[in-house]
This record gives C-alpha cells, structure tokens and sequence, in this order.
C-alpha cells in the first residue's frame, strides 16, 4: 500500500475463511468460542477489530482484562507479523492476540501463548501442548480432518500485484488484438488454472 510503484493486478484471486483450531475431543471449547464471536459480531466489537487491524493498519493494543479465576487458556499463535501476530516491545500485539485475550476473559480465564512456527501448531494442539489455535490458518478440508474449526472470523483475500509499469490499461485492453493475451494475462491465467481451479497449493 505504501509502495506507489506497485499495483495490484485485477480483485482478488481467492478468498479463504481463517477459523480458530481445537481438538476434535474439546466441542465444549468450540461451543464457547463459537458463541463469543457471535456476541462480538452483534455488539459491533468485531467490526472495530477489523476497522483497526485490517483496514487502518493499527499496531496498538487495546486495554483488555486479563485477569482470570478459572485457569490457564493456552493459545496457540505464530508472529508472523501485523496485523494479525507480531512481536512489538517484547509483546504480542495484533488482531488474533486481542481475539485470544477477549475470548480468554469472556470464559473467566489467563491466556498464556505459545508462539511458534506456524507448520507445528497443529500437531501442537493434537499433543495437547495447546489449547487452540489462533493463527491466521486457513479452513481447508486438509486440515479438517485433523483438528475442527470455529465458525470463520475473518475472510481472508488473496491478490497478485506487480511493478505498475507491467500492468496493461484498461484501455490498451479493449483495443488489444482479439485472442491474444497479454503478458499479464498469461500469467493470471496460469495462476487461476493452477491455484485456484487445480488447488495445487494444497
């Protein structure tokens, strides 16, 4: 976004749900969470948490309670960096820190993360090592057959961008030879064929 030399090629790609990860043995953790996102979306503190993560680029978190009587919730995460994970003054800070601290102090207890490379959540959680995952992951039927997921609490868009200067104008498109395609076009082209229709990233 910052980078004006770069320009994003068309909308986007794809778009997964993200969902929060447990152990197929813990449906009562599921059920929790499950109802805590619900009263997130009706009171409006989901949108916020979206507006101030994702759409303003926000690095600064919240004053949250994070005080806890009914033990230790251990969640799984992955500083990957803003906006959803990242370590900022010796902190966690982003959009799945505050969903984990906010979920945490809605079920009466402490979160302790554990952060890790993102490949070893999952057997994490199966070990039991963890509670649950809030990672930025992807729902995907892979994935499914190991852990379950909460209901989605972000969508999350995939694009292609480029050096502006190697995008075609939507004027030079139309005026383009019929049945020939462009560079770009090639490559967008090979890309839905191959990521979107053939899901060869799985």
């Amino acid at each position: 976004r910052e980078d004006k030399t770069l320009g994003v090629l068309g909308e986007s790609l794809f778009s997964f749900p993200e969902g929060v990860g447990f152990r197929k043995d813990n449906n009562v953790l599921l059920e929790q969470f499950n109802r805590f996102l619900a009263h997130l979306r009706q009171s409006g503190i989901h949108a916020d948490m979206v507006d101030r993560w994702m759409t303003r680029r926000g690095r600064k978190m919240p004053e949250l309670p994070t005080s806890g009587t009914k033990g230790t919730l251990v969640v799984g995460v992955s500083s990957g960096g803003f906006p959803f994970a990242a370590v900022q003054n010796n902190e966690l800070a982003g959009f799945d820190v505050e969903l984990a601290t906010r979920f945490a102090a809605q079920i009466g207890k402490q979160v302790r993360f554990a952060d890790q490379e993102f490949s070893g959540l999952i057997a994490a959680l199966v070990s039991g090592k963890i509670d649950l995952i809030i990672a930025d992951m992807f729902v995907t039927e892979e994935r499914q057959k190991q852990i379950d997921f909460s209901d989605p609490y972000f969508q999350q868009d995939s694009v292609a961008f480029t050096v502006k200067s190697n995008t075609v104008a939507p004027d030079a498109m139309a005026a383009a030879a019929p049945g020939r395609r462009s560079f770009v076009e090639s490559v967008l082209a090979s890309f839905q064929s191959n990521i979107v229709h053939e899901r060869r990233y799985l």
